[in-house]
């Protein structure tokens, strides 16, 4: 049995991509047993070594959500550095798509629930900006993290 890995905010991680590559992001907030992640817009490296942690922070985020711990609990995703998140974390809106195909934008809260008191309809073109709804699982997090890359040609 694979011995529990701890992590806290602060946490900058690796990810795997599917091609053998990574992409790298931090833990900006914990909340039960999910993490708010950013996820660094950079060119995915090759090989681990090749990480260099003062190169990787000078980047932006090119996203920013909600999963569950357990990419970091089972060790998939590889601790490697540590800067701590300034507070307050400034949260990004959220939106989610309903069975009706109407699209829905959501202000950031402390908790991956956002403040759905304030949900209201938008048009599809105003979510580009915001973060999907919810909580997403290690590979769904991987499979946004790529898209992003892709859509600025880093992938």
């Amino acid at each position: 049995m694979k011995k529990k890995v701890k992590f806290q905010v602060g946490d900058i991680f690796l990810i795997p991509f599917e091609d053998g590559r990574f992409g790298a992001g931090r833990i900006l907030k914990r909340d039960e047993a999910t993490v708010f992640v950013e996820l660094y817009k950079m060119k995915p490296l090759n090989d681990p070594s090749q990480f260099d942690l003062n190169h990787i922070i000078a980047n932006e985020a090119i996203a920013k959500m909600w999963c569950y711990d357990e990419g970091m609990l089972k060790g998939e995703w590889k601790v490697v550095g540590h800067k701590l998140v300034e507070l307050p974390v400034i949260m990004p809106d959220f939106w989610k798509k309903s069975a009706y195909g109407k699209y829905y934008l959501i202000p950031g809260a402390d908790t991956h629930e956002g403040d759905i008191d304030q949900m209201r309809e938008v048009q599809q073109e105003e979510i580009k900006n915001a973060s999907p709804y919810g909580i997403g699982y290690p590979g769904y997090v991987e499979k946004v993290y790529v898209k992003k890359l892709k859509e600025i040609d880093l992938f």
